[in-house]
């Protein structure tokens, strides 16, 4: 898209929307201009290549749509909050899928911390973090947690809340050990955590095992609620 996006922008002659970004392959604007100087330029990337299909949505007044945004104008400002496509069920990981329970445990917090993410004024997101906590109750999670998840977020300021996340490595190569998630998976912490000493004194494997490994439990697609399990980790 971008190489498309290059060749359009190059040929075209006409008025381009002071404001144009673009994510992947969805475009958002802004354009003080004629409607008319407007539409030849929708037109123009509409007919660009026979192979490329575009649709386009143009507001003068009104909300508009950007993945899963919603954009408005409020006081010569544009104001966001969280949008939800006509087809979007809800379908979040059943709270008794079997799942490892951090995984579940760190799901409606995520998304209550992408709402805070989206939502520009407080009070919509007081209102959209609440009807967020009715669709996890729906799928099985407890009141009690969700609330506890909410006061958690709501003490996080929007702005820290999209700033980048500060990454910490310890700085050491630990060798990996992935396990499909089971239940029963415990076991072999235990296992590994008894055992693993053989690997880290043995002449031969201590270079290689010189502290112990991460487990790591492959991620699960879950199809319904389109999630991944995150992996867990032997400390």
């Amino acid at each position: 898209m971008g190489f498309v996006e290059d060749q359009i922008l190059n040929l075209y002659n006409g008025f381009i929307p002071q404001l144009y970004r673009r994510y992947i392959d969805d475009v958002v604007g802004a354009a003080y201009c004629a409607r008319e100087d407007l539409d030849h330029f929708v037109e123009f990337i509409s007919n660009f290549h026979p192979a490329l299909q575009f649709t386009h949505t143009i507001t003068e007044d009104g909300d508009l749509p950007f993945l899963d945004i919603n954009l408005s104008i409020s006081e010569k400002r544009i104001t966001t909050t969280v949008h939800y496509k006509p087809t979007d069920t809800h379908g979040y990981l059943h709270h008794s899928s079997s799942h490892p329970l951090h995984c579940k445990k760190s799901i409606p917090y995520s998304q209550l911390l992408r709402i805070r993410r989206l939502c520009s004024v407080d009070r919509d997101f007081q209102q959209k973090a609440r009807e967020m906590c009715t669709f996890f109750e729906k799928r099985g999670y407890s009141p009690t947690l969700l609330e506890r998840d909410l006061q958690r977020v709501s003490l996080v300021s929007r702005r820290d809340a999209i700033r980048d996340a500060k990454v910490v490595t310890n700085g050491t190569e630990r060798i990996p050990l992935v396990l499909t998630y089971h239940p029963f998976n415990s076991r072999i912490k235990k296992i590994l955590l008894a055992n693993f000493n053989i690997l880290m004194n043995d002449d031969t494997t201590s270079e290689i095992f010189s502290l112990p490994c991460i487990r790591r439990l492959s991620p699960q697609y879950d199809r319904q609620s389109k999630f991944w399990c995150p992996n867990e980790t032997i400390r």
